[in-house]
């Protein structure tokens, strides 16, 4: 699959819904940040794109971008 730009939130592509539009779940992904940190040649799980409660990981980009911040992702 190819990298994506992040668009600054949640992509529906992460989102798992049923057939009424509820959603059940969340995909996870792997990201490359704008400091260089790419999940996947770093050998890491995949990060998970939202959790049910607390989003684990932050789709919000700063003004100007931090190192940590996504810059490009991927369904893992």
């Amino acid at each position: 699959m190819a990298y994506h730009p992040n668009a600054g939130s949640l992509p529906s592509a992460c989102v798992i819904a049923d057939d009424q539009g509820n959603v059940t779940g969340y995909r996870k992904v792997h990201v490359r940040c704008f400091g260089g940190f790419d999940s996947r040649k770093a050998g890491h799980d995949p990060w998970p794109s939202h959790t049910g409660r607390a989003q684990t990981t932050s789709w919000k980009i700063s003004r100007p971008p931090h190192g940590f911040d996504i810059c490009e992702w991927e369904l893992a």
